[in-house]
């Protein structure tokens, strides 16, 4: 019977709990160093942590552990490919390698790359490119290309396959492993390249079969602009050609089912990186990725409804889609159905479910779903970069700033899965924010440049920085600010905005005019921006530039009655009294009690002569408003041109009584009363 030490470490290996392991031998092996089967465990693990010398140290002591037969294989077959790869054995190396044979049609050092495409003219020579001197052959699965895609293929000297298309991502890369014929299968996409630097990893994997694949961090761009946000996820993308080993899942497809099956372990391969440019809106957008991704998930679904992994792609899908209701539902079902996801993509679920609900505007299951992730031990960088935002939207600040500290705290766990960015600059931006809101600028400031240092070009960083600089009055600084920010076409109409304001404070007022009206361009529906036209418009004495803005709002909208006051007002200063008119009629037709029409088309009225129609108005509008001076000040001039002197007279005496102090009155009275 095995050492219950022995099988509590593999129990922990198999997890990829190495650490855990190691502790559980070392205490055991401290109260008996001599017992086999721990120190055939002991080696075991060194091959698991890539430490093999230190395992053939152990093969004597290890004699009559229960796995003693499963070590010497392992040991001879990472010895055999040593020797492939033109390493030199030692005397009781070679030993071992000439006394167990291992088969070489079963272990060996050959890569195969494997890769489906369609349509990949675009990307596939710079994915080849990339690994032309990686591997030992390269396996191209077509599906239907119509473009140069098979001609690019054939120039790299791939082995040529065809595969109809039947919405089965796993069906068709298992076609690809059948014409493989190395003994490891580098899966990649057309879309994707290795990097150089990853050259020495992937040789040192392929001489180490004790393993049955390899994490692989991949590098997802998710910004059109170089430099920009990142996703990385760390899926087995390479693994051993071994029957029994194929992908599973029609969309989101895995080989780590089988491998697991096999009772093969498998390793994160460091050093080693795949940069994925697929992900970028702009190639989502003209593939129809984003769409289709969410549809095949849900198909896959009616299948298995209890396929937690599923619920999770599904939810991390709806998320980039920005549909945070369906993605928070998707997500608590991964969580619900994958109670091992601290294993698989744990922090990541808990994440995507508060950032679910807290951009649903549910802040507090968003904290909920925080404190879950806590109780589940998934809690960390991501879990309190979500509790601070979901805390700043509170208004909760010492809170959020607590939380968001912890988020500083914490380190990124080599094969985390998630926004790389939240570690890289985000969580500064959001420390900023919480500071500024607390009044402490100087600190906000320093948050928001540290950030910067790491994005330069990073809209939402730029534009904090620009609002604080302008809560500060730096005017000249917020609006460079702002400008850059621009860039970032999302929060373009606000940035364009914030930088008309800060024009306006250094009286820069053709600017401030001309940013305005870019950012009601960009977005017509934002009355902000068309009064701050207007307003500037009406600061410069720019009356053509006015009456621009009242007839491209005119045209996607229809304009409120004040509106319509306004634009005739402007009319009539720039000598349209016709149309002014017109407008004036309008905005009477459509509200009859609004005395500000009466009293502005009596004025007109009056400037262009016709006293009575004048008087008529002011009389109307003064039902509504019987307490307006000015207005019965003009109904009195109006009447006194008519020679209705008794009128006039009883309308100066109103406007007196109204208002004692008002001087033309009193001397319009004197004047008419002699």
């Amino acid at each position: 019977m095995t050492h219950p030490a022995a099988s509590e470490a593999r129990i922990a290996l198999k997890a990829l709990k190495s650490t855990d392991a190691q502790d559980i031998l070392a205490r055991a092996l401290a109260a008996e160093p001599n017992n086999p089967d721990l120190v055939c465990e002991q080696a075991h693990l060194g091959l698991f942590i890539q430490q093999e010398s230190e395992s053939v140290k152990l093969l004597p002591k290890a004699v009559g552990g229960l796995r003693y037969a499963e070590l010497e294989q392992n040991l001879a077959e990472y010895f055999f490919c040593v020797h492939q790869a033109g390493g030199r054995l030692s005397k009781d190396e070679a030993a071992l390698v000439n006394r167990l044979k291992p088969d070489p049609s079963r272990v060996g050092i050959k890569i195969s790359a494997c890769l489906i495409v369609k349509n990949e003219e675009k990307h596939l020579a710079t994915c080849l490119e990339s690994i032309k001197d990686l591997v030992d052959e390269i396996v191209v699965i077509d599906t239907g290309s119509t473009d140069r895609t098979v001609a690019i293929a054939e120039e790299y000297g791939a082995k040529l396959g065809y595969f109809e298309w039947c919405q089965d991502f796993a069906a068709a890369r298992n076609a690809s492993l059948k014409l493989a014929t190395g003994n490891w299968i580098l899966w990649i996409d057309a879309d994707e390249e290795i990097t150089p630097r990853s050259a020495k990893a992937f040789r040192e994997a392929s001489i180490r079969p004790q393993f049955g694949g390899y994490n692989i961090e991949i590098v997802n761009f998710v910004d059109d602009r170089e430099g920009g946000n990142t996703f990385v996820h760390c899926p087995i993308r390479l693994f051993r050609n071994l029957p029994g080993i194929e992908f599973v899942g029609s969309v989101h497809e895995q080989v780590v089912q089988s491998i697991d099956k096999l009772g093969l372990p498998w390793a994160r391969l460091d050093n080693a990186q795949i940069l994925h440019s697929g992900y970028r809106p702009s190639e989502v957008e003209a593939k129809g990725k984003q769409e289709r991704t969410v549809t095949m998930i849900e198909a896959a679904l009616e299948e298995n409804p209890e396929d937690g992994f599923q619920w999770f792609n599904l939810a991390n899908a709806l998320t980039i889609a920005r549909d945070y209701e369906r993605a928070a539902v998707a997500a608590k079902e991964a969580i619900r159905l994958s109670p091992d996801c601290s294993h698989t993509f744990g922090q990541l679920a808990y994440q995507l479910l508060a950032l679910g609900y807290g951009s649903s505007g549910r802040l507090a299951e968003s904290l909920k779903a925080c404190d879950e992730a806590d109780a589940a031990e998934c809690g960390g960088m991501l879990i309190e970069f979500e509790r601070a935002q979901t805390l700043l939207k509170l208004g909760r600040h010492h809170e959020a700033l607590d939380a968001i500290d912890r988020s500083l705290v914490a380190q990124w766990t080599p094969g985390q899965s998630g926004d790389r960015g939240i570690e890289t600059h985000k969580r500064f931006i959001v420390r900023g924010q919480i500071l500024a809101l607390l009044g402490r600028h100087a600190e906000a400031l320093d948050m928001f440049d540290t950030a910067l240092r790491v994005d330069p070009a990073y809209g939402p960083c730029l534009y904090c920085k620009a609002a604080t600089l302008e809560n500060l009055e730096r005017f000249d600084e917020a609006a460079e600010c702002y400008r850059l920010a621009g860039n970032d076409a999302e929060i373009r109409n606000t940035t364009l905005k914030g930088e008309a304001r800060c024009h306006l404070e250094l009286d820069n007022l053709e600017t401030a005019r001309d940013r305005f009206r870019e950012a009601w361009t960009e977005t017509p529906q934002d009355s902000e921006a068309w009064v701050g036209w207007c307003d500037a418009c009406a600061n410069l004495g720019d009356g053509p530039g006015l009456l621009s803005a009242y007839e491209a709002q005119a045209k996607v909208a229809e304009p409120t009655v004040g509106i319509l006051i306004n634009w005739a007002r402007t009319l009539a200063q720039g000598g349209q009294s016709e149309r002014a008119l017109q407008l004036y009629s309008e905005a009477i037709q459509r509200d009859p009690e609004n005395s500000n029409a009466y009293f502005n088309c009596g004025d007109l009225l009056y400037s262009m002569g016709y006293m009575h129609d004048a008087a008529h108005l002011y009389e109307s509008g003064l039902r509504f408003d019987p307490e307006n001076a000015d207005a019965w000040f003009t109904l009195g001039n109006s009447l006194a041109k008519l020679g209705i002197i008794e009128g006039a007279v009883i309308s100066y005496e109103r406007t007196l009584q109204i208002r004692p102090d008002h001087l033309p009155a009193r001397h319009n009275l004197e004047q008419v009363a002699a």
